[in-house]
């Protein structure tokens, strides 16, 4: 009678069949057979641990990630740092916790404040007007701005019309519209600009950045795209973020493709850029 296997033993296995007085039919396996066998031989072994749980089936685990740690050429002082910076970063599992659930954020009950290396970024406040007036009077500015959808158009001359606009940011925020933070510059501690962010019902968040034209700098705008990439999918329960950057806005372009942004067409709209979700855990 012969018995079908077709799988990755220990070295000794074939000895011991013959000392059985059997007769093993084997071949060595290519490097890349070597370590799919590999993978298969942990899933067998994990798959018995949590049938037994004994101290010689997770033996049996840890001689398997040995043979894979040889195989693929990691070494320990790598593995070593990488586990540390994970720990760090997360945590380990000493504490027992188990998740059950996550509550979405509530950025109109409880508006979040986020830093980045050269800005902080925090709800949008009447105090903001004198600095951000700096802003939404610069033509240069202005040329950038997405007012697509606007009742105005973002083309404020005095602190009197700023300051109304604020209140109706707020007003807006109050009535869950969209969140309008302020851009802060940590060196001064000057609102420069703001940014604003908002989800629709189909799933795409509308993201619009307002900077003083001397903050239009791809280094900038890389940071508030990152931060927004890291935080908005999740704050306003999003899969896809879009944004407007018109021809002549190149540092922005530039900053957007960077990040993963696609040019495409928006709602009929030209000049948007897009980028879907991707898994940040």
């Amino acid at each position: 009678m012969t018995l079908k296997y077709n799988k990755l033993v220990r070295d000794n296995i074939p000895s011991i069949i013959t000392g059985q007085g059997k007769t093993p039919i084997t071949r060595v396996l290519s490097d890349d057979e070597y370590i799919s066998c590999l993978g298969e031989k942990l899933l067998e072994e994990v798959t018995e641990y949590l049938e037994d749980s004994s101290i010689e089936e997770f033996c049996d685990i840890l001689e398997v990630l040995d043979a894979i740690k040889k195989a693929k050429g990691f070494l320990s002082a790598d593995i070593d740092t990488i586990r540390a910076t994970k720990a760090k970063k997360n945590g380990k599992f000493d504490k027992k916790i188990f998740l059950e659930e996550v509550i979405a954020a509530m950025p109109y009950k409880h508006c979040p404040i986020y830093e980045t290396t050269n800005f902080t970024l925090r709800l949008v406040s009447e105090k903001d007007a004198t600095d951000l007036l700096v802003c939404y009077s610069d033509p240069k500015a202005q040329e950038l701005f997405n007012i697509d959808g606007f009742p105005h158009n973002c083309n404020f001359t005095t602190q009197e019309e700023m300051l109304s606009y604020i209140k109706f940011w707020l007003m807006e925020y109050s009535q869950e519209a969209y969140v309008r933070f302020a851009v802060v510059d940590k060196a001064t501690n000057k609102a420069i600009g703001t940014v604003e962010m908002f989800g629709s019902k189909d799933g795409t968040g509308i993201l619009r950045i307002d900077l003083a034209s001397k903050y239009e700098k791809q280094v900038f705008l890389d940071e508030l795209l990152s931060v927004s990439i890291k935080n908005f999918y999740d704050l306003f329960n999003v899969n896809c973020i879009a944004t407007k950057a018109i021809s002549k806005a190149v540092k922005r372009t530039h900053a957007l493709i960077n990040a993963g942004f696609t040019p495409a067409e928006f709602n009929g709209r030209a000049h948007y850029y897009l980028r879907s979700r991707s898994d940040l855990i």
